[in-house]
Order: C-alpha cells, then structure tokens, then sequence
C-alpha cells in the first residue's frame, strides 16, 4: 500500500482511497497513532473533492483507533461524526457503529444514537422549481386554444 501511495500522485481521490486503506490496515495491525495519521490524511483529501463515503469510514475507523488508544472521548466524537452523514448507508453505518460498541463494550449511551437520528432525519424541503430552459431546449409546442 506504500507504494500506491507514491503512485496516487496528487489525486486527492486516490490519496484518499489509499489513505483510508492504510489507515484501516494499521488499524487491524493495533498501529493506532499510524492508523489515525492516515485516517487523518484520508479525511482531508477526501474533503477536497467532497467524498463523503471517504468521510464517513475514515470516522468510523478513527473511532476504532482512538479506542485502542484508550481516548474514550475520540471515539464517541467520531462515531457520532460517522453517523451525522445523511443518505441510504446511514442506517448501515448505525448497525457497524453500533456492533462495534456492543462487541467493545462501549456504552451506547454515550453516543446518545436517538438525538443524531432526529437531527438528520430533519431535512428542509425545497420547493419543486424547474429547472430554466436552456437555449439548446426546443420552444414549446403552441396551443391552440379556440
């Protein structure tokens, strides 16, 4: 992985991909201050392009790394980061986040799972507008109204 690293260039996508990789690698290693270097690094990169999949595991992962260091208040930050995402795989990331706690004994708690559901759950919605016609778009046809 070291050496996708050098060949990711200045990809910010790939950096992050590789980032993540070698962050969850160190992790599974018990390299908790490496895993939460390339983590860190993922984020950022990931940040760049607006990768928010990228984001939300590398917080999910931090949250791992920092409770093998023993900072419980890490670990409950970046779970609770890694479920503030909104989308489909949101419930997905609540069921590992909430597997890794009770498998850890982490008290649940702490992430207080309830408020985070309701706070992204609480979307504004948008008026429906359309969209303004282009000078590509062909006119409307013309009624006939008699």
């Amino acid at each position: 992985l070291d050496a996708a690293l050098a060949k990711a260039g200045p990809d910010p996508g790939l950096l992050a991909e590789v980032h993540l990789a070698l962050g969850a690698c160190h992790l599974g290693r018990r390299e908790w201050s490496l895993a939460v270097r390339h983590l860190d690094d993922c984020m950022l990169h990931a940040k760049e392009i607006d990768a928010q999949n990228y984001c939300r595991e590398a917080h999910f992962l931090l949250g791992q790394a920092y409770h093998g260091l023993g900072q419980e208040s890490g670990c409950v930050h970046h779970f609770r980061q890694a479920l503030r995402f909104r989308g489909v795989t949101r419930d997905v990331m609540e069921k590992k986040v909430t597997n890794y706690c009770r498998n850890n004994r982490i008290n649940l708690d702490r992430l207080r799972l309830e408020k985070l559901r309701d706070s992204t759950r609480r979307v504004p919605s948008l008026p429906a507008t359309r969209a303004p016609a282009l000078a590509s778009d062909p006119a409307p046809a013309p009624t006939d109204s008699k």
